[in-house]
């Protein structure tokens, strides 16, 4: 019932909201030298799959040694040096700036 409350408040991430269109590359946060290509529908092409940000993120962090079972892409993928989960909060603050 938390979970449901959480994910209400927070709706799907975006990358169109963020200003990042097919074709833009992401760089993981733990790897630099790791990074994935978005395409359409939200999704990002990672060492050939096509895949959503929290499973290109897993693969990733797999990748580098990390056992965890799961992954917030936008904790672990950047765009321009910025974290995924960053840009968001940033682009709503400025939202909601011009909104008062």
């Amino acid at each position: 019932m938390a979970l449901e409350k959480v994910k209400a408040r927070c709706p799907r991430l975006s990358l169109d909201s963020l200003g990042i269109k097919a074709g833009d590359t992401l760089t993981c946060s733990r790897d630099e030298a790791l990074t994935a290509t978005v395409v359409s529908g939200g999704k990002v092409d990672f060492q050939g799959e096509v895949l959503s940000l929290s499973a290109a993120a897993l693969k990733a962090l797999h990748g580098v040694g990390y056992k965890t079972s799961a992954a917030s892409g936008s904790k672990y993928w950047m765009f321009d040096g910025e974290l995924l989960n960053e840009r968001r909060r940033n682009v709503e603050l400025d939202q909601f700036c011009k909104i008062i």
